[in-house]
């Protein structure tokens, strides 16, 4: 599947684009250094702003492993961002070997559901893994259209 890069940038500690696919749009996120609430917001924002429908698809890259401080009131702020901007499925890839994260977006998937988002995440060590979790799941989306 062969998408248009539409965008991209930089923030402290993120680096990020933006592909679109028939309409559906992949953030490919990578971290380059430790992330709280107020190095997301930034690209969320930022992404938000690009993609309109009401999917959400994002591939994070912290392959090397920077520290990342994730918590029960963050996530609700970033639903509340989500919601904000008319998101109503998030489709997250995450790339690391911290087996925390597993734990992290359980949580998270419990979060969104009580704010009534549907979050569908996998969790892997491996790029090309995460990369095609992602893209069948855009190809889906292109496909109920």
């Amino acid at each position: 599947m062969s998408g248009c890069i539409v965008s991209s940038g930089t923030t402290p500690n993120i680096d990020w684009e933006t592909t679109e696919f028939s309409g559906q749009f992949l953030h490919r996120i990578k971290i380059t250094g430790p992330i709280g609430l107020e190095e997301r917001i930034p690209v969320y924002r930022a992404t938000l702003d690009i993609s309109k429908p009401k999917d959400y698809f994002a591939l994070v890259d912290n392959r090397d492993g920077h520290e990342d401080t994730m918590s029960y009131p963050v996530m609700l702020q970033l639903c509340e961002l989500f919601i904000e901007a008319g998101v109503k499925n998030i489709c997250t890839a995450i790339i690391t070997s911290n087996e925390r994260y597993k734990d992290i977006t359980k949580l998270s998937s419990a979060v969104a559901s009580l704010k009534g988002l549907q979050f569908e995440n996998t969790t892997t060590a491996d790029y090309a893994e995460a990369e095609k979790f992602i893209l069948d799941r855009i190809a889906d989306s292109i496909s109920r259209k």
